[in-house]
């Protein structure tokens, strides 16, 4: 399958500053008239097939461990964590002028990724926006690499991440294609693995319990999905369209949480999530107390990031849990109450790891690592 690809206009090192841009981009980048445009969804689907790009490319793959600002020609090969909608600013250097970018993180293995942008113009940044998504598999030959600013502006907005650098990625100078190697497992993996240590999370009825005093808090999640509600078009008060999508989590606390999703990018993600099947560790995800609920509620915000179908023995425990859950629901005024009743032979994360022999368990098991293996071809 032919690659669409971001072709460069020239692929000379990319090592100097922000001539591209003006000495103002900075401050353009955090003004806040941002406006979020859309592009309509034509993902590809990377078969695995060879490229036939005749986008320039350098020789082998830099991991992002050894990037250091200077070094040029780099060819960076990854999975894509997250991913903004394409945005615009006006440009204080010239008033009256639009600038275009796109923010997204990369990973490359377990331990390391890193948050990168593209510069360009309009119909570049939306060809970019419509060419890969979350979960892809990308290359990105001679960005800039740049160290964080000190302030840490640089991940307060974006995923946290290890990296002590960021990319540039510009139109003029660099390009960034989906990858076509034949063999896909060693990045499909990195999809299964949180960004933060697997045990560290709230359970829903911390959240729920202790709630009031995690108020406006980013926090780690393990839960499974128990629904997804319908998109909705949303007009905000400055008038700007966007969509909006409610999920229902529960882990095996016998809790729910609802959880809120704005950005387009992470309502598509929800097309793979299945009620009861799909378990995720939703990375650095906002809590807030809901005056119209009377409750908690949870939203997915520009720092988070979702792994689906985790391959951690919390996560397998929970999805066993999950299999045997049902629910019974009672709606009293706005406020939700819901209590799940189990099947006798679900296990605790105790129980399973007291007997990992017990057929229950290691069908539901091995129901989750054929999951897993399904979703990494």
């Amino acid at each position: 399958m032919l690659s669409i690809i971001a072709r460069c206009e020239r692929n000379m090192a990319w090592t100097t500053g922000f001539s591209d841009f003006g000495n103002d981009w900075q401050e353009d980048v955090i003004a806040p008239k941002i406006q979020s445009h859309k592009h309509p969804r034509t993902h590809q689907q990377n078969n695995g097939g060879p490229s036939t790009s005749n986008a320039p490319s350098s020789g082998g793959k830099a991991a992002i461990s050894d990037l250091s600002p200077g070094v040029g020609n780099t060819r960076i090969v990854g999975v894509i964590l997250a991913k903004e909608e394409a945005k615009s600013f006006t440009s204080k250097k010239n008033p009256g002028t639009e600038r275009f970018l796109l923010n997204f993180s990369i990973r490359d293995s377990p331990a390391q990724f890193i948050n990168a942008t593209c510069w360009g113009g309009k119909e570049h940044i939306h060809d970019l926006a419509a060419m890969f998504h979350i979960g892809d598999i990308v290359e990105v030959i001679n960005a800039q690499i740049q160290t964080k600013r000190g302030d840490n502006m640089d991940d307060k907005f974006r995923p946290w991440t290890p990296s002590p650098y960021v990319l540039n990625i510009s139109e003029q100078h660099s390009t960034v294609k989906l990858y076509g190697d034949w063999d896909l497992s060693e990045y499909n993996t990195l999809l299964h693995i949180p960004i933060k240590p697997h045990n560290d999370f709230y359970t829903l009825l911390d959240v729920v319990t202790n709630g009031q005093n995690l108020n406006g808090e980013l926090i780690n999640l393990l839960v499974a999905i128990k629904s997804i509600g319908a998109v909705k078009e949303i007009v905000t008060k400055s008038g700007r369209h966007t969509k909006r999508c409610e999920i229902k989590l529960f882990d095996d606390t016998n809790t729910t949480l609802a959880l809120v999703l704005w950005d387009e990018e992470n309502i598509n993600l929800t097309v793979q999530w299945t009620p009861k099947d799909t378990v995720l560790f939703i990375a650095d995800v906002r809590v807030n107390y809901d005056d119209f609920r009377k409750g908690m509620l949870a939203s997915a915000n520009s720092k988070t990031i979702f792994t689906i179908n985790p391959d951690t023995q919390e996560a397998h425990s929970l999805y066993q849990f999950a299999q045997t859950a049902e629910f019974s629901e009672e709606t009293s005024g706005n406020y939700e109450s819901t209590t799940i009743d189990l099947d006798a032979n679900w296990l605790t994360k105790s129980q399973l790891d007291a007997e990992p022999t017990c057929l229950n368990a290691g069908e539901v098991t091995a129901k989750y690592h054929n999951m897993l293996k399904l979703q990494t071809l």
